[in-house]
């Protein structure tokens, strides 16, 4: 009987204890600090720490909305430092061309993942494609050419369609690969 009320008792601070006051002071996270980027507005990230306490960071929500809501984030890793402060450090996306499908763009980055259109200061070469579906086979495989040819034949554009592969130099030569389907 002593050992119930014990985790009664126990629960019931467990639930109850961080809503007060001075123990919300002590554990509420009052810093946040981001690292890595400057593309993101520090009182946003703020806000998705406003409703957690330091001890019980939902870390894994908090990665999935930064991912979701800002396409150029590769990773996010969350460091809690002193009690109420906390780190997060930013691994942005490498972006290697804009895909232009019809009238919408996509960003590919260094490792051929695609993702949503985002803004970049970065001067971009264009993948115009061609064919109905976007594949990522294809895509790897302009990466992977582009890194052997690149360095011989300065490229100006590539193109996809028909599941053939165009990379125009900045010569105007054209060389053309079958997709590897």
């Amino acid at each position: 009987m002593l050992i119930i009320a014990w985790l009664g008792a126990c629960g019931f601070l467990g639930l109850y204890l961080p809503k007060l006051p001075f123990v919300r002071e002590l554990i509420d996270i009052d810093v946040v600090k981001i690292y890595g980027t400057k593309k993101i507005n520090p009182q946003e990230v703020y806000k998705l720490f406003s409703n957690q306490n330091w001890f019980f960071l939902d870390e894994n929500r908090i990665k999935k909305t930064l991912k979701e809501t800002y396409p150029f984030i590769k990773g996010v890793e969350i460091q809690r430092l002193f009690t109420g402060e906390v780190r997060v450090v930013i691994t942005e996306r490498k972006p290697f061309a804009v895909v232009k499908q019809g009238k919408r763009k996509y960003i590919l980055d260094s490792d051929g993942i695609v993702v949503r259109f985002y803004k970049t200061d970065e001067k971009l070469p264009y993948i115009l494609y061609k064919d109905k579906d976007i594949d990522p086979k294809t895509l790897l495989a302009v990466l992977t050419l582009n890194r052997y040819l690149s360095k011989e034949f300065p490229l100006k554009r590539y193109i996809v369609k028909n599941g053939r592969i165009y990379f125009v130099s900045k010569g105007d030569k054209i060389l053309v690969f079958d997709s590897l389907k």
